[in-house]
């Protein structure tokens, strides 16, 4: 039987113990993570569009645009995920 590295009588032990404590945090880094994508993905295509950049006929520019649809799509597809999975992840 494997031991917790938390020893009993360490003050954290039923808080770190506690069901669904890790799954909380996880939701919440979770969110935390899928805006990110998002607001980086606006950031990179507001530049773009102040620069000028999509008017530029150049190789460069659909890696760009992949870029930029990968992160807002996979940013929204984190929140939306974790989101119907909340009561999942919050009551576990």
């Amino acid at each position: 039987m494997r031991r917790h590295p938390i020893g009993r009588r360490d003050p954290r032990a039923p808080v770190a113990s506690r069901p669904g404590c890790h799954h909380s945090w996880g939701f919440l880094f979770g969110l935390l993570a899928g805006s990110s994508l998002v607001f980086l993905g606006c950031v990179d295509m507001l530049f773009s569009f102040n620069e000028g950049n999509y008017g530029i006929v150049s190789p460069a520019m659909p890696v760009e645009i992949t870029i930029e649809v990968t992160t807002l799509v996979g940013g929204a597809a984190v929140i939306a995920y974790l989101w119907l999975q909340r009561r999942m992840l919050l009551n576990a």
